[in-house]
């Protein structure tokens, strides 16, 4: 996996999506399409976060972005959508395989 060297599972408060991370990447992503909610309120978590080095996810540019944030934002995936982006962001953040 392509992971900073330093990385750490970050699922400090995502703990309620432990089950589902452990289910097919596409079950996140119809989940997430189907419980928009649930993908904003994911999306202000990583905007709370208040340490580093972390995980996060962010909208930028009418897109959003996932990746590792130390003292840089580094190993980041752009996504056109709210959903792959979030599912993206668990996946990393669980220290599973990203889409």
């Amino acid at each position: 996996m392509d992971y900073p060297e330093n990385f750490s599972i970050q699922s400090a408060g995502l703990e309620h999506y432990a089950g589902h991370v452990k289910k097919a990447p596409e079950y996140l992503l119809q989940y997430f399409r189907e419980n928009p909610g649930k993908a904003n309120l994911i999306l202000g978590q990583s905007y709370d976060k208040r340490f580093s080095p972390s995980t996060f996810v962010e909208e930028h540019k009418q897109k959003f972005r996932v990746g590792w944030f130390d003292s840089d934002r580094r190993f980041m995936r752009e996504f056109n959508n709210l959903e792959e982006a979030i599912t993206d962001y668990l996946l990393f953040s669980f220290g599973k395989e990203r889409i």
